[in-house]
């Protein structure tokens, strides 16, 4: 992957992109010959570094020319602030970087006059996307969408369409937290919308970065939205992480608390937080209404349901003191892993019955967000749909990132029970 250009029929290579876990930056070439001759030019007391050798292949010398690379400085949201070459010079008694190029964005993407420099030396800009300078300095573009950072909207409609806003919007309108590298669904109601109305099966998921998808484990699809070629379809490859093997309910709630860690993370059977879970009387309350439910369908398929864990109301005060006291005494008078998750829903699907024996398989999900609304919940009235929709969406913007965001948990195992 290289940027070419063709002069006076001759190929030239004109930059080539420097990639690491994320893109760091280009080499730019601008001739097609490799050879320079080597040297050190000194004037007026500043030593530039013009050529570097680094020794022979082959039988010839192979030369290295400074000043070529060009690295990129990027803020939290990924756009390219400063960039630098690899070529330095001595002043003053020690070296100093080469800047090539600077720029500061109001949020939407415009450039800021005043607190710019070279514009025109680096391709990238805002949002990792290249700049169009042949259109103007805050116009970004992409294989199949055109951004104007002096309004913040597309030229060309979104492919992905959602009834609550514009389809010439960006960012979820909100481009101090929301970024568009991958297209990625910027909330889980969007994800949640689109797999709605498409009919598709799997998991909306929380990824590192803060966006989501849709991923089938059965299928071993993963569905994104993306800004260049409209909803993908990838495989989805996963690795779980080790240390979700032994991680406690106290790790989960520091992880959770100090914005560091994963922001999802999957228990499967053997897990320390799957197996403190399965110790509690919900879980042993529901295998029963599980078992009630096969007799009453002769171990007829399909039996698929939820259970719901409920702090709400009067009735779920008692558990909510139960629970939360638990804290105090490190877990030895209740559950800590149910005080982490508080109000939750437990899945579950008969998969298979044996009727002679008397056995069914029965797969257990569940499924968990953690955000600081949830966490500073009062009782009876914290779970009020007014509060929710009201101080509990304000709470949750004011953590919409970092400290006290939004993480999420999965917990799945599957086992033989009787009826």
């Amino acid at each position: 992957m290289a940027v070419y250009r063709i002069r006076k029929d001759s190929l030239f290579l004109t930059e080539l992109p420097m990639y690491g876990e994320k893109r760091l930056g280009v080499i730019k070439e601008n001739k097609f010959l490799m050879k320079k001759p080597i040297g050190i030019n000194v004037s007026f007391g500043v030593i530039n570094f013009t050529n570097f050798s680094f020794g022979k292949q082959n039988g010839k010398q192979t030369v290295y020319t400074l000043g070529k690379k060009h690295y990129e400085s990027t803020d939290w949201l990924g756009n390219v602030r400063v960039t630098y070459t690899d070529k330095k010079s001595w002043q003053q008694s020690k070296f100093a970087l080469n800047l090539s190029s600077s720029q500061d964005y109001y949020p939407f993407g415009a450039v800021m006059e005043g607190r710019k420099y070279n514009l025109t030396a680096y391709r990238y800009a805002f949002n990792t996307q290249e700049r169009v300078p042949e259109l103007y300095e805050n116009h970004y573009t992409a294989l199949y969408w055109e951004y104007d950072g002096r309004i913040g909207h597309r030229w060309n409609p979104d492919p992905v369409f959602y009834p609550w806003q514009s389809r010439y919007v960006c960012f979820n309108n909100n481009p101090t937290i929301f970024v568009d590298l991958l297209g990625l669904f910027g909330t889980r109601e969007e994800a949640r919308q689109y797999k709605k109305e498409h009919g598709l099966k799997g998991r909306v998921k929380l990824n590192q970065d803060g966006t989501y998808s849709i991923d089938n484990r059965k299928t071993h699809t993963s569905t994104f939205r993306d800004d260049e070629f409209g909803i993908q379809t990838a495989v989805l490859v996963e690795a779980k992480r080790p240390d979700s093997k032994s991680i406690t309910p106290w790790e989960l709630g520091v992880e959770w608390l100090t914005g560091t860690g994963a922001r999802s993370r999957e228990f499967e059977a053997g897990d320390y937080i799957t197996e403190l879970y399965r110790q509690h009387d919900f879980v042993s309350q529901t295998k029963q209404e599980i078992a009630q439910k096969i007799r009453e369908s002769a171990g007829q398929l399909p039996i698929k349901d939820v259970a719901k864990y409920d702090l709400n109301g009067i009735e779920g005060v008692g558990k909510y003191i139960k629970d939360y006291s638990t804290l105090a005494t490190g877990g030895k008078t209740g559950n800590l892993i149910y005080t982490f998750l508080g109000s939750h829903v437990l899945m579950y699907e008969v998969t298979s019955v044996d009727i002679e024996n008397r056995t069914a398989v029965v797969t257990f999900t569940v499924h968990n967000t953690s955000t600081m609304q949830s966490a500073t919940r009062l009782p009876v009235i914290g779970y009020k749909e007014w509060y929710r929709n009201s101080i509990g969406k304000v709470i949750n913007k004011l953590f919409k990132s970092g400290p006290g965001s939004e993480t999420e948990q999965w917990i799945e195992w599957t086992e033989t029970i009787t009826y």
